[in-house]
């Protein structure tokens, strides 16, 4: 059995998020863990994203 008091106190695997308006500015953000933050950030910074189908918001190309 697994204590999720342990678990979840391990940097390696908290969730993260990155929230950026249509314009690129950062909005909102919970950071990923400082192991794997650099690569989080350099595929967010080679991502081109494009208007989703119906018109609103941002999706991959």
């Amino acid at each position: 059995m697994i204590d999720d008091t342990v678990a979840y106190k391990s940097t390696n695997d908290r969730l993260f998020f990155y929230v950026f308006d249509e314009d690129g500015r950062l909005l909102n953000f919970a950071r990923a863990s400082f192991r794997i933050e650099p690569f989080i950030l350099d595929v967010m910074s080679q991502w081109k994203a494009k208007r989703g189908r119906d018109g609103r918001g941002l999706e991959a190309e």
